[in-house]
């Protein structure tokens, strides 16, 4: 799947949660609260896997998925394309770590 397509999923499921309940998930305040209740859930997982040694119901990727949905979200707030964000984070690393793909 591309990023575009991932954003547009995003943006129409956001949609869908607005008009489903009464909670709004537009403010950028509300998105970080719900993105560190999802981070909390990562832990969670990670710690039942990694140190518990634990068979869980709690599956990594999907807590890692919620959260870049979060985060989607929030960069469509903010007006920030996020493919072009990429890029210039890359071209960024490529300076500072001497990183190229």
């Amino acid at each position: 799947m591309e990023i575009k397509e991932f954003r547009d999923i995003c943006r129409k499921f956001r949609r869908h949660m607005d008009i489903r309940t009464t909670a709004k998930y537009n403010t950028p305040l509300e998105l970080l609260t719900d993105l560190m209740e999802e981070v909390g859930e990562l832990a969670r997982a990670i710690n039942r896997k990694e140190i518990r040694k634990e068979k869980t119901e709690h599956d990594i990727g999907s807590e890692i998925i919620d959260i870049a949905l979060i985060l989607m979200w929030m960069a469509d707030i903010y007006g920030i394309d996020f493919e072009e964000q990429l890029k210039k984070n890359l071209e960024s690393w490529n300076k500072r770590f001497e990183f190229s793909i």
